[in-house]
């Protein structure tokens, strides 16, 4: 699902949210239908993340039953504990929302995932894991929401192991001064791939027409977030034009060296 016009307080909108959207058959059915094949059924994001997309996060993060995992902003699960089924992994997500993190430990529950999988309330660009952790991180769709960018670049180089991988999806201009490429290698990471995700803008534009179409049903079931979506769907795409942003999938590992660490024992389990 769309992420959140920042109104107010950034966890209070997320913690409303995540109360309201479960009951909300009208929103997945507008993803399903500007996604189309492309939807990631039962994965139900709180992003435009799609089916492509996770596919070439499996490909780039080559997870195993040995890798353990970090989902950043993991919102409900999704994403994190579909990876988790599919490879074998162990999985951690972190998000600011309650609400969220007790939506992914039921969604867990529920696929039978509870042993391979821990959700954790927290501020991703300062966890209290160990350093040298993780094997693998994923933040999806969330980093555009946060200033201090060069937090979590530096936080993710903390917590991946040697040769560890992370895959960032996000909108930032073309060269930016602060993109999230220069920041990860400001970090001291390899930046394996940097490229604009096909066909995006196509898939967002036609979920904010369906959102714009459907607003007595939406409000009949979210209330007051109805408006939210509907004045997000009006004002992004221009917004979106305007500052010449455009959706990107990037990867990156860390450099293994002689003073290179391997994963930590922390226990993600």
């Amino acid at each position: 699902m769309s992420r959140a016009p920042m109104v107010g307080d950034t966890r209070l909108d997320f913690e409303l949210l995540h109360q309201t959207i479960d009951r909300s058959r009208v929103l997945r059915a507008i993803w399903r239908r500007a996604l189309g094949s492309e939807y990631p059924e039962g994965v139900d994001p709180l992003s435009f993340l799609t089916k492509a997309d996770l596919h070439a996060t499996k490909k780039a993060l080559s997870l195993g039953r040995e890798h353990r995992l970090l989902d950043l902003a993991c919102g409900a699960g999704g994403p994190g504990l579909h990876l988790a089924r599919t490879t074998g992994a162990h999985v951690v997500g972190v998000d600011l929302s309650a609400a969220a993190i007790m939506r992914a430990r039921q969604r867990a529950a529920r696929m039978g995932l509870t042993r391979r999988a821990r959700f954790l309330v927290g501020d991703i660009r300062a966890t209290d894991f160990p350093s040298h952790t993780f094997s693998a991180i994923v933040c999806f769709d969330a980093l555009q929401l946060i200033d201090a960018k060069r937090s979590v670049a530096a936080e993710v180089s903390r917590l991946l192991a040697s040769e560890g991988r992370v895959v960032f999806t996000t909108w930032e201009r073309p060269s930016g001064r602060n993109s999230l490429c220069r920041l990860l290698k400001g970090e001291g990471l390899e930046v394996r791939e940097n490229r604009e995700i096909r066909g995006w803008a196509a898939r967002q534009f036609a979920v904010y027409k369906e959102i714009m179409c459907r607003g007595p049903q939406l409000f009949r079931e979210l209330g007051a977030w109805a408006e939210a979506l509907r004045d997000e769907a009006r004002r992004e795409p221009a917004r979106l034009r305007r500052l010449g942003l455009r959706r990107v999938f990037v990867s990156a590992v860390a450099r293994a060296g002689p003073g290179a660490q391997k994963a930590s024992p922390f226990d993600a389990r």
